[in-house]
């Protein structure tokens, strides 16, 4: 597989899991609130903190995916949130419910930045309006993938510790092929160094044209 459609595909990979695990919370936490006795405000304020862990750290992704690298940012993002989602599984009370929650909150803040700029250096030319669009459906694709298995487990009978375990296995594994398949070595290094070469010296050749809005050939 080239090079640039395996980082691609990656992103996506992880962009499913995440914004899978982030949508799952949403039909998680009322099972939680009948089987721990949890009421409405509860509820309520784990969610809101969970959001505020994530919306905080979003703002700061950017800046950190420069300091450590987008794709340790991605890993470790895919670490964090499977430990949350396997930590449920001593979930016996609000205070490891809410714990469970902010860990979940604090990985899924870091993907959307560090895919981003990962796919837009894969793709600096031709392609990248097409590439960013499909990154941006696969999110969808995994909030859909992961509500309906767990409202599936749930209507079939089963715990729903064993849903949430199940994700963090699922996250937990996404980590481990990102690292093993997304690590910059060989011709993604290359790649990356092209692309970043490219991308600095376009504006002292005046070849800088933007994307997006401002590049109608995408």
């Amino acid at each position: 597989m080239p090079q640039r459609r395996l980082i691609l595909s990656m992103c996506c990979l992880a962009h499913a899991v995440q914004d899978g695990l982030s949508a799952a919370i949403y039909v998680l936490l009322p099972v939680l609130a009948q089987s721990l006795g949890l009421n409405l405000g509860e509820v309520g304020l784990f969610k809101g903190l969970k959001s505020l862990a994530q919306g905080l750290l979003e703002i700061v992704s950017g800046v950190a995916a420069e300091r450590f690298g987008d794709r340790i940012l991605l890993v470790f993002g895919l670490a964090v949130s499977a430990l949350g989602y396997l930590l449920f599984w001593f979930a016996g009370s609000a205070a490891v419910v809410l714990a469970c929650l902010v860990l979940v909150g604090i990985g899924t803040a870091f993907q959307h930045a560090p895919s981003s700029a990962l796919v837009s250096r894969a793709y600096p030319d031709a392609g990248r309006r097409g590439a960013l669009g499909l990154y941006n459906s696969s999110g969808d694709a995994g909030k859909l993938l992961f509500t309906t298995s767990f409202s599936l487990a749930i209507g079939a009978g089963l715990a729903w510790s064993v849903p949430t375990v199940g994700f963090g296995a699922v996250a937990a594994i996404a980590a481990g092929v990102l690292v093993l398949l997304l690590w910059p070595r060989g011709s993604a290094s290359a790649l990356f160094r092209r692309t970043a070469q490219k991308a600095k010296a376009a504006p002292e050749n005046g070849a800088a044209k933007g994307w997006g809005i401002l590049d109608r050939q995408g």
